[in-house]
């Protein structure tokens, strides 16, 4: 890989055994984009419909604990309250906004006390979790903001649980939902992430996907995350078959909305290259997502990984993980 105006910076992965795995930090300093949000939320207004295919990585690190459904709700309640205000106030708004995000065309049902809301998505995979934490937070601070009353919303049904279609509920209450049920299982979620969807496949809201992501990437909550999410990349390698690292690697590379992903092998060395889009070549970001790949290197090949970072000369971020010896 070639050195651009930026210095190449080099380090190295240890792991002491296939049990005890080192943690890969990356000392990037480049602060994340403050005018995200508004970004995100101009693309909204002014484009056509633009479907997520709801990246499996951040919904892996929704899931993580019960404070971290809470953050993430509570950020979405926030750009929900936002997305209303600059709406125009309109209630119009929002059946168009969960499609575009990629909940799906919506359909309300309202009642005396309860307003439920069925969406049909776009991709449906058996995670075993109820997904669309931030979404329900969207949807609790749009209506909030329309009613102005304080409105909870929660999922009951998930395209990301078995279930045929998405289904919220949202009633009124100044208390959230309860965040203490059932916790991702990180081998469920990556058999989806390795399974084969290629027909489902949509194209990605970039702005949203990285704006969902920004509730995990400050820190110290992103230092843990990257340990998990180094974990879940050694057992992504352990759940691949033995000579098709390149195909495992494209899968995960998808789930992670990155641009693109190489794998190079060259007499006893092999490295993988990590290319970021332009909206997501942002530090965190980086940070977490090449924890995963570190974790899917040192396990499948059992060495230790260095890594070294680089912008090319359209400002997008590159990564390259190589093995330090033998393979």
């Amino acid at each position: 890989m070639k050195k651009t105006t930026q210095q190449v910076r080099k380090r190295v992965v240890k792991t002491q055994s296939s049990k005890k795995r080192g943690r890969l930090h990356i000392p990037f300093r480049k602060a994340v984009d403050a005018d995200a949000e508004t970004l995100f939320i101009r693309y909204l207004m002014e484009s056509d419909y633009c479907y997520d295919v709801n990246p499996i990585s951040r919904y892996l690190l929704y899931n993580a604990t019960p404070s971290t459904k809470k953050l993430v709700y509570g950020f979405g309640h926030h750009l929900g309250i936002r997305i209303h205000q600059e709406s125009g106030s309109s209630k119009n708004l929002l059946p168009a906004l969960l499609e575009k995000i990629g909940v799906g065309k919506t359909l309300y049902i309202p009642s005396a006390e309860t307003l439920i809301i069925k969406s049909t998505p776009r991709v449906t995979i058996n995670s075993g979790i109820l997904a669309h934490i931030m979404e329900a937070g969207i949807i609790s601070g749009y209506l909030s903001s329309f009613t102005g009353e304080t409105v909870a919303t929660r999922e009951t049904a998930c395209s990301f649980n078995g279930d045929g279609l998405c289904k919220f509920e949202s009633y009124a209450s100044n208390t959230d939902p309860d965040f203490s049920d059932k916790l991702a299982e990180i081998s469920e979620i990556l058999k989806s992430a390795l399974s084969d969807v290629s027909d489902t496949r949509a194209p990605t809201n970039g702005y949203y996907a990285l704006l969902s992501m920004i509730p995990m990437l400050s820190a110290p909550l992103s230092t843990e995350l990257s340990k998990l999410l180094y974990l879940a990349g050694s057992m992504a390698a352990e759940h691949s078959e033995k000579g098709n690292e390149r195909g495992a690697l494209s899968q995960i590379s998808y789930f992670l909305d990155l641009e693109n992903t190489f794998f190079e092998k060259k007499g006893v060395r092999a490295s993988i290259i990590l290319k970021y889009k332009p909206y997501n070549s942002n530090i965190p970001f980086i940070d977490l997502s090449a924890s995963m790949f570190a974790g899917f290197a040192s396990s499948m090949f059992g060495r230790e990984i260095a890594v070294e970072s680089a912008v090319d000369n359209n400002r997008n971020y590159l990564v390259k993980l190589s093995t330090a010896g033998r393979i």
